[in-house]
Order: C-alpha cells, then sequence, then structure tokens
C-alpha cells in the first residue's frame, strides 16, 4: 500500500507589512519529499486531517513534511487480527445509538444507508457491530420502566465504566498484535526518507475517515503523540493512533452524530515535529458569537498540548478582518510550559514569568490572522479552525485546519457577510414552537404561504418576494427577516409588541442590542405609501372587528364558513385533471403561485378579525385586572379553540372504547392496550382494528384533523391520515387515565374555574371605589369578549394544515408515479425538491421541442441524495439561534436560564400554578413514554403535541411565548407552564429524564430539588 507524502518548503509567506487578504507568492523551491497534489488525499483513503494538510501543502502554506499511513493499512491490521475484530464488536454494541426518544428527527421517509469510504475493519465486523448497534438501539427504544433518575443514572454509570474497559482491553489487543507483513519495513523506510541520516522528533497525528468534514470536526476525539523518536517509537504511536478510533469519547461522539461506525477507519500523519516557541490555535470566524468578520487567537509559549488539553490560561486576541485592526487582547495566565523531552516524549513545567508576558506581538497577531484569513479562502470562505506554531526564527507552520462545525449556517446573501445595512432574521419555527429542519417542499410552501404579508402591507410582488431574502433559509430552517421593520418607526413598535407576546426572550435580545448600539436600526418615518396601505388594511380589519363585536353569533358563523369555503376552494384546485404526473405538476404549480400565495393576506383580512377581539380584551385585563392572574384564569376552558376540541375527540374515541360493554368491544379494549401502536396502526390502514368502534371513530377524527402531525408546518412531514401511529400512542395512553382526571371533566372544571375567576375579580373591581361599577362592567364585558374571541387563536392553523394535506395528497400521488417511471428512487423523494425544479421538469417533459434539456433521473437523486442528508445533519442540531444578523453572529438566549449558586432557572411564566414532579425530556411526541403528571420537557410544541398536555403535570419548553400554541392549550387545561428556559431539553441543563423539578408557572421559575439526578 502506498503512503502519501507531502510538505516541504512554502510558496506562501505572509509579509508583515501587507494588508490584502491573500498570501504573496515567492520563488522559494520545493524540497525532498515533494509535495503531493490534492487528489492524492482524499478523505476516504487518509482521513480528514491528512487530506487538509495535503490540500494546504499543494497550495503553497508551509506545512511541516510529512507522511501518510493510510486507512487501508489499519483495515489490514484489523482484519488479520481475530481479537482486534472481536474488541471492536464488543465497544460497538456498548456505543449503540440511544433510545429513539432522545434522537432527533428523522428526514421523511429515511432509511440507514452505508456510505463507501476506505474500508471497514472486515466485512463480518461491519456486520457483527451492525446487528449488535440495532440490537441494543431496539433495547433502548423499550417503554420507559419508570425507574426514575437513580436507576438512568446508575445504568449510564455502568455503561461507561464498561466502555472504559472494553476500550482498555483492545488497547491491549492492538499493542500485542503483529502489523501486517511489509507494513513495518515501508513505516521504516518512509521515516528514514523523512528524517535522513539521524532520526528526528515527529508527530504522529490521527487521520479518522469520518472526522475534519464540513459537518463533523471530531476535534480532540482521537489521540495525537508528540516527540516521537525512532522507527519503533513512532509505530508504536501509529498503532495508539489506530487503537484511538475507538476510545469512549470517539465512538459515542460517532454514535450521537449517526457518523456509522462500520464505514470509519483511522489513516495516521507522521509529521516532522515542530519545536514551536508559541503555538496556539485560530478561529477564522467567533466561534462563540459566529461573527465572520472576527478572527479569534488563542496562544502560549511552547508546544501546544497545554492549550489544547486546557491546563493553561491562554494569551487571547481578536483581529476585525474588515479593517485588519487588534480589537480585543487579553494576558493569560501561562502557567505551564509544555515541551519535547530528549529521549521521547513531552513534558510539563510550571512557570512564573509567562503569565505577565504576551506570546505574540500586535504585528505578529495580525500576520497570522492575514495567514488565516488565506488558508479560509482556500477552502472557498468556509471558517476555519487552525492550529499553528510560530518558531524561534518568526515563521508561523500551519499543523492542521478543519472546519468550524459550530457555528450556525447564515442565509445565502448577494455579497457575503454583508453589513450595508446590517441584516437581522428571526426564525419562523420559533415562532411556530418547532426547531426542526424544514424539507424543501415545505419550505417552499411556507414562502408562498406566509410572504403574502409583504404583497399585502408592502405591495410587494410575488416574483420580488422570492427572489428577496424576506424569508430565507439557514439550516434548513425558514428564517424571516425583520431588520427592515425595526428600521421603520410604527413597524419597529410592532415588532416588539408581537414579539413580547410569541417570543419574549427574542424581544429582549433586540432590545439590548439597540441599547448597546442605538444606531444599529436607525429609526425612519413610514413613506406616504405605506401609510396609505397600513390605513387600507387597518380599516378593512378594524371594520370586521367592530362588526364581530357588535354580533358575536354571526361572526361565528361567518370566521367558520369563511375556512370551510377556503379549503373546498384548495380541494377542487388540487384535485387532479389528468392522470398523467407532470401535468398534475404544472396543476400544483399553478395552485401555489396564483392560491397558496396569498393564503396569509387571507387570512389577515378574514380569520384575524375574529382574534383580535380576545387578544385586545386580554392586553386590558392585563392592566386592569385586581388578581394579576386574572387574565390567565380567564383562558381556562376556552371555547372555540380546535387544538383543544381536536383532543376531547381523540379523548371521546378512548372514552367510548373504555365503557362499551359488548363482548368484543371488552375484547378489542384489551388488545389495544397489549398491542404496539405500530401494530394497531397498520391494522387501522388495512380496516381492521377491532372492535366496532375505534375504526370508524378514527376515522371520523381522521377526517377532520388527519392533515395534523409532529412539525406540521413542513409540507414535507408525513401526516396523520398516511401514518397515524402517533395517534394510537396517544390513545394508548388515554385509555391508562382514570375516569376522575379524564380530559373532559378537567376542561369543565377549566371553564367553571374561569366564571368563578370572573365573579371573584368583578367583586375586587367593585370594590376599587366610586367607579368599581363601571370597571365592573368593562372587566365582565372584556372577560367575555376574551372567552368568546381568544379561542379563534388555533382556527387559522387548522385551516392552512387541511390545505397542506390535499397539496400532501397530490405529492403523494405525482411521487409515486415518478417513482414507477424511475425518476424517483422513492416516493417521499419527492419532498426534497422545489416547486420550480418539479415545474421544470414537467416544462421539459411536455414539450415536443428537442432542444429543451431534460433533466435525467440521476440529476434528481443526486440532488434529493445530497438533500435528505443535509436534512439529516440539520435534524441532529442541539441549538437553532433565534436570531440570525448578517455579519454571522447568533443568538440562543438573553442570558444564563440558571440563577447564580442556585437550582433554580428561569424562564416566562406562561400558564399559572405550581407542580412538583418528575421531569421527562421528549423530543418526539410519536414515542414520548409520557407518563400520567410527569413534566413534560421540550424544544417546542406545536397542536400535535397537545394531546400529551392531556398526560401531563406541567410543562416546560425551550422557545415560546404567552400566546404561542403551547401556552394557549396549557391554560386552557390547567397545567403550569413555563416557556423559554433556554437549553432544557438539550441537555444544556442540569435537567435530565427523572430529574424531580418544582415548577412555577407564575413566577416563571423551575427549581431541581433534591434527589434528582
Amino acid at each position: 500500500m502506498s503512503v502519501v507524502r507531502f510538505g516541504g518548503a512554502p510558496i506562501h509567506d505572509v509579509t508583515p507589512a501587507t494588508t490584502t487578504t491573500t498570501p504573496t507568492a515567492s520563488a522559494t523551491t520545493t524540497t525532498t519529499p515533494p509535495r503531493a497534489s490534492p487528489s492524492c488525499g482524499d478523505a476516504g483513503s487518509v482521513g480528514g486531517k491528512a487530506a487538509n494538510l495535503v490540500r494546504l501543502s499543494a497550495s503553497g502554506f508551509d506545512v511541516p513534511r510529512g507522511f501518510v499511513v493510510p486507512a487501508a493499512a489499519y483495515v489490514a491490521f484489523v482484519n488479520s487480527s481475530p481479537q482486534a475484530h472481536d474488541a471492536i464488536v464488543r465497544l460497538a454494541q456498548l456505543a449503540a445509538a440511544p433510545s429513539p426518544a432522545q434522537q432527533p428527527r428523522e428526514a421523511p421517509g429515511a432509511t440507514g444507508t452505508s456510505a463507501p469510504g476506505a474500508g471497514t475493519a472486515s466485512a463480518s465486523a461491519s456486520a457483527s457491530a451492525s446487528a449488535s448497534a440495532s440490537a441494543s438501539a431496539r433495547e433502548d427504544s423499550a417503554p420507559n420502566s419508570g425507574e426514575g433518575a437513580p436507576g438512568e443514572k446508575s445504568s449510564r454509570a455502568s455503561r461507561a465504566a464498561s466502555m472504559e474497559e472494553g476500550f482498555a482491553e483492545l488497547r491491549r489487543v492492538f499493542a500485542e498484535a503483529p502489523l501486517p507483513e511489509g507494513l513495518e519495513e515501508q513505516i521504516g523506510r518512509e521515516y528514514q526518507l523523512l528524517s535522513g541520516d539521524k532520526d528526528i522528533a515527529v508527530a504522529v497525528r490521527s487521520s479518522a475517515t469520518v472526522e475534519d468534514s464540513p459537518e463533523l470536526s471530531f476535534a480532540g476525539q482521537h489521540d495525537t503523540m508528540l516527540n516521537a523518536i525512532g522507527v519503533h517509537q513512532v509505530i508504536a504511536a501509529v498503532v495508539q493512533c489506530w487503537a484511538s478510533l475507538w476510545n469512549p469519547r470517539a465512538a459515542e461522539y460517532r454514535a450521537h452524530n449517526r457518523s456509522p461506525s462500520d464505514i470509519a477507519a483511522m489513516a495516521v500523519v507522521v509529521q516532522e515535529m515542530v519545536q514551536s516557541h508559541v503555538s496556539g490555535v485560530a478561529f477564522t470566524a467567533n466561534p462563540l458569537t459566529g461573527n465572520r468578520f472576527e478572527i479569534v487567537i488563542d496562544s502560549t509559549f511552547g508546544l501546544g498540548e497545554a492549550l489544547v488539553s486546557g491546563k493553561v490560561e491562554p494569551d487571547h486576541y481578536v483581529v476585525d478582518k474588515r479593517q485588519w485592526v487588534l480589537v480585543n487582547s487579553t494576558t493569560g495566565a501561562k502557567q505551564v510550559l509544555v515541551t519535547s523531552r530528549a529521549e521521547g516524549g513531552v513534558e510539563e513545567k510550571p512557570v512564573d514569568s509567562a503569565s505577565s508576558t504576551r506570546s505574540l506581538t500586535e504585528t505578529q497577531a495580525l500576520d497570522l490572522a492575514r495567514l488565516c484569513s488565506a488558508i479560509q479562502q482556500e477552502y472557498s470562505g468556509v471558517p476555519q479552525d487552525i492550529e499553528w506554531a510560530l518558531t524561534s526564527d518568526g515563521k508561523f507552520r500551519i499543523l492542521q485546519s478543519r472546519a468550524i462545525t459550530s457555528l450556525y449556517p447564515i442565509p445565502e446573501l448577494d455579497a457575503p457577510y454583508s453589513t450595508n445595512p446590517l441584516k437581522m432574521w428571526y426564525s419562523f419555527g420559533a415562532h411556530q414552537g418547532v426547531l426542526s429542519p424544514v424539507t424543501p417542499i415545505g419550505q417552499d410552501a411556507i414562502k408562498y404561504g406566509a410572504g403574502s404579508v409583504y404583497s399585502l402591507i408592502g405591495g410587494v410582488s410575488l416574483d420580488e418576494r422570492l427572489r428577496k431574502d424576506y424569508w430565507t433559509v439557514a439550516g434548513d430552517r425558514i428564517f424571516i427577516r425583520v431588520d427592515a421593520m425595526l428600521r421603520n418607526k410604527v413597524g419597529s413598535k410592532m415588532a416588539h409588541n408581537f414579539l413580547s407576546a410569541i417570543d419574549p426572550v427574542a424581544n429582549r435580545i433586540i432590545c439590548k442590542l439597540e441599547k448597546d448600539d442605538p444606531h444599529l436600526f436607525p429609526k425612519v418615518k413610514p413613506s406616504p405609501r405605506e401609510v396609505l396601505r397600513l390605513l387600507s388594511v387597518g380599516s378593512r380589519i378594524g371594520r370586521k372587528v367592530l362588526y364581530n363585536l357588535l354580533f358575536p353569533g354571526s361572526a361565528l358563523q361567518r370566521v367558520y364558513h369563511s375556512g370551510d369555503t377556503y379549503n373546498a376552494l384548495t380541494r377542487k384546485m388540487l384535485t387532479p385533471m389528468k392522470t398523467d404526473p407532470y401535468q398534475h405538476i404544472v396543476q400544483l404549480q399553478h395552485y401555489f403561485r396564483y392560491h397558496l400565495s396569498g393564503f396569509l393576506s387571507w387570512m389577515i383580512l378574514n380569520l384575524v378579525p375574529a382574534i383580535l377581539p380576545g387578544g385586545i380584551a386580554l392586553i386590558v385585563l392585563n392592566k386592569l385586572s385586581v388578581d394579576p392572574t386574572f387574565p390567565y384564569n380567564i383562558t381556562r376552558g376556552l371555547p372555540h379553540n380546535t387544538t383543544t376540541e381536536m383532543d376531547l375527540q381523540l379523548w371521546q374515541i378512548a372514552k367510548a372504547m373504555r365503557v362499551a360493554h359488548s363482548e368484543e368491544d371488552v375484547q378489542a379494549l384489551e388488545i389495544f392496550k397489549h398491542q404496539k401502536a405500530e401494530t394497531l396502526s397498520e391494522m387501522y390502514m388495512n380496516k381492521c382494528l377491532p372492535g366496532h368502534i375505534a375504526q370508524h371513530a378514527l376515522t371520523d377524527f381522521l377526517d377532520a384533523y388527519g392533515g395534523r402531525c409532529p412539525n406540521e408546518i413542513d409540507l414535507g412531514a408525513t401526516r396523520w391520515f398516511e401514518d397515524p401511529t402517533p395517534l394510537l400512542y396517544t390513545l394508548k395512553n388515554f385509555l391508562e387515565i382514570p375516569l376522575d382526571s379524564a380530559p373532559d371533566v378537567v376542561f369543565a372544571r377549566g371553564a367553571e374555574f374561569a366564571m368563578q375567576a370572573l365573579e371573584k375579580e368583578a367583586l375586587a373591581q367593585r370594590r376599587t371605589g366610586w367607579c368599581g361599577i363601571i370597571r365592573e362592567h368593562i372587566v365582565r364585558r372584556l372577560a367575555l369578549n376574551a372567552r368568546t374571541f381568544f379561542g379563534f387563536r388555533e382556527y387559522p392553523k387548522l385551516v392552512f394544515m387541511r390545505s397542506l394535506r390535499f397539496l400532501r395528497e397530490g405529492l403523494n400521488s405525482i411521487g409515486s408515479q415518478l417513482t414507477s417511471r424511475g425518476v424517483l428512487q422513492r416516493p417521499d423523494d419527492i419532498n426534497f425538491l422545489r416547486i420550480h425544479e418539479l415545474d421544470a421538469m414537467a416544462y421539459a417533459e411536455l414539450q415536443s421541442d428537442d432542444r429543451v434539456p431534460k433533466i435525467t433521473p440521476q440529476q434528481v437523486q443526486d440532488l434529493v441524495t445530497e438533500r435528505r442528508a443535509s436534512f439529516q445533519r440539520e435534524s441532529m442540531r442541539k441549538q437553532v439561534p433565534r436570531l440570525i444578523m448578517s455579519d454571522g453572529r447568533s443568538f440562543y438566549s438573553d442570558g444564563p436560564t440558571l440563577t447564580a449558586g442556585s437550582n433554580v432557572m428561569t424562564g416566562t411564566g406562561v400558564s399559572p400554578g405550581v407542580i412538583k414532579g418528575r421531569a421527562r425530556i421528549v423530543h418526539n411526541p410519536m414515542e414520548a413514554q409520557l407518563q400520567q403528571g410527569e413534566i413534560l420537557v421540550c424544544s417546542g410544541t406545536d397542536p400535535a403535541w397537545t394531546p400529551l398536555f392531556l398526560i401531563a403535570g406541567g410543562l416546560i419548553t425551550e422557545i415560546g411565548g404567552y400566546l404561542t400554541h403551547g401556552s394557549v392549550v396549557a391554560r386552557e387545561y390547567g397545567i403550569p407552564a413555563v416557556v423559554g428556559v433556554h437549553g432544557a431539553a438539550s441537555g444544556q441543563t442540569a435537567i435530565h429524564d427523572g430529574s424531580i423539578l418544582s415548577l412555577d408557572g407564575t413566577a416563571g421559575t423551575v427549581e431541581i430539588l433534591p434527589g434528582s439526578d
């Protein structure tokens, strides 16, 4: 097997006086060994780290000389050792993926695939490891036994100990196993070629085939041995690097990020050791804030091992690369110095004098920043994490470079990282209570359907708003541009009022930014044209609001009639007029352009006037109420809330099954309790559910609500009418609810409690003074308006979901037909195409002109594969920003969630009450193992989550506000709820499954009680 050599004298250098962002060329000749071309270092054969070193060397950057022992050598080594094979299989079992309840969202219709790579440890090892991992995953997916935090903690500790024990055994096996024939001699020859007549010190670095990719860095997961001297030390270090592929950190990191272990292999870099005077790391974008205009440098004296292992407080420099100035610098303690030992290896020395001396001068920091910027340009502008060394003769040498994978992507812009003007986008998912990625077809549906507000208020045409970045995509998620609105005096007030109700955390972030920089969003008056349009829209809405207040009974009929009419028109427009799929696509494109594109405008003019009276009433009640919890209490048991009605209808199915007395229905009830939801779902789809009740009742339910599902705002998400498994999970849970805690009973109690609260508040108002009777009358009227109209808050979403159901049926039909014709591999591939791409396919097929280029099935599949992989990667992202700036800054929260010195976390209280209970973290409602009375902890909720509220004792979410779906329904059911607890469900806080919590929905606090995990 051949090795890859790299390094030599640099072609690129940095001139201290230069101000350019690219390195200047010099005429220095290449030394031995010769540079490799970039094609010699593909990551599949030499690993990500080595591939980057080869690329940088070939591009002329000063990379120390070295060679790569390819991944094929690792494969041959493991294949030749049955003991090594067995040790790998045992660790693969232990590192299997966590339970489905802890897994992020799957791509619609996703199945496991195995990508080609450098090779596997062996075919049998791969099969055994994969089978064992699958078995372990199946065991993890079993229903929660309810053993709680202590058992879970013990299980995790036991698993960790087993992995450490297994890895120790693997390292022993690797160290004792012989190398494949000829490999030791080949490594020796390459080392001698590198060192010449005298043994030199080298650094031996792991380079796994799955690391240092644009998506996953594996930084610090594998071993590096510094200052190896002589061929025997080098070979021992190579074997140690091979073994580190399976250390517990790396194995669990792969499992967590769904990086297949069966394609992982380890190449090894053997590189001339740089006896550095100063070492460090540089990030070509600020890793904390995301700012793409800042280069961040950390440095220390000696070798960089002390810095990367966290043993020293380094010097810190921040360079603004727009003006190439040092904007911030701090001197670290640097109390440990790592140096090479003469006999090999490294040693640590305590130092005192270095703490007051900076390791880099300002000029050196700026020179290094320019060099790092040039490396970023080599990688097409992708921000890089770079390790470097400064030698005693003042030269910077590059030790490795990898993409910074922790940065959240920013929307595509006409000009990279635009700041003139500075743009800001708000997460549409945060508004909807869902942070999952959205499929391409779903992104189009949102852009067409919701973007019409710009046409209504700003007079922007459909083509213009599709071209502009009003609604844009970053990380496969939709973001709404808000900076233009914040620059408008009227729009700014509207935006802050809206966000304070929907996402108070985002509102506080914007307020802080505006306070810190008053010129960030300079306010301008709306133009006369904008004023006229706002007045026109406002007057149309105002007239309907007034009518609804005067004639509430008629208003209800008008609203429902409007929704039914819209859905009927949608169904008519989407009913296939032709059997040909390409004709059907043309029909679909017509619907997108001429009907869906006006949805939000239609909703604002026809449905919002029925919601506003309730919202306005609650705003006024917040100011008038004697009891501060009264506005919350009056919304208990609201009528006309379609989400609550949906949950109660599902409960009625469970209730009917429980009280049925026929022998067949009693048997059916037992089958329901003991069969898996997946089995029951299959029986329903085959129209053979047991008993007289379930099949017909569930059919009626799905006729009304079958267009809903988790992440329902995404047109590409599988709907309940396609797969009712999530409903049957919930239905099985409903069968266990005690009748005295039945949802309909709880709802009726809530409505009764609301009226009692009204009488109590009315009495308090009457006692406020001489105008008490007037205040009482006003409060009564406002409270009744709130109860009459605020329930409509959920109705527009239901109308949209019913329209998406008809769209979904059309897409499914087209996808199936294109699959049968060989254009798609699977029907759900259509979810990963955009509407204009489908239209282009149809146009090419329907034209008789041979000059019109046709899109090949392979082109389609390449596009689908790339987007499906992107969707899957994004589904694993733990944190999604609420706000993104065009300079790259991303904002997740407005400050620490945990109160200093305590176990109390703060958020926003949206449903009053106090509850103590066990936490249950849920990432997917379909796989929730929520027990009666547990506190539901999740990133956010949409209406498809709300059936779980009938079981939960309380609710904690990472995102949301007073008016988001989960908050509204939580108040109706009377369960305490706190939203905006950053990181609660993503492992960023001390909350774990089974933690004992005290949740205060009035104060907005969550306390972790003693005895918690």
